[in-house]
C-alpha cells in the first residue's frame, strides 16, 4: 500500500484506516511498473504514478500530490482523487 503507513493512519480517525485499507486490499490489483512515458505532469517525478495507472487501467489515482491532483480535469481516466475523496467513494460504495 504504502511505505509509510504510519504516516496515513494518522490522516485518520480511530478505525478508519485499517477499514480503508481492508478495502482497498480486498478490491484493488498490484500492477507492474510499465515503461517510463513522457506525460505532462509539472513534477517529473509523479509521471510514474499516472503511467502505472494508465497502464494498469486503474479506475482512480489516490494522490495528496497537488501536482497529479491539478490534473484531474484534464484526463478521462483514471479519476485523480485525494485520499479522502477516495475514502468516501469506498465507503460509499462498501454500503450497497
Amino acid at each position: 500500500m504504502c511505505r509509510n503507513g504510519q504516516y496515513l493512519r494518522s490522516r485518520f480517525p480511530p478505525g478508519a484506516f485499517d477499514r480503508l485499507r481492508a478495502l482497498i486490499q480486498s478490491n484493488g490489483e498490484s500492477v507492474p511498473t510499465p515503461p517510463v512515458i513522457a506525460l505532462r505532469v509539472a513534477d517529473p517525478k509523479d509521471d510514474y504514478l499516472l503511467a502505472v495507472a494508465i497502464a494498469g487501467n486503474a479506475d482512480y489515482l489516490v494522490s495528496g500530490d497537488k501536482h497529479l491532483l491539478v490534473i484531474k480535469d484534464r484526463i478521462l481516466r483514471p479519476s485523480v482523487v485525494s485520499p479522502a475523496e477516495f475514502a468516501r467513494v469506498l465507503m460509499t460504495e462498501s454500503e450497497r
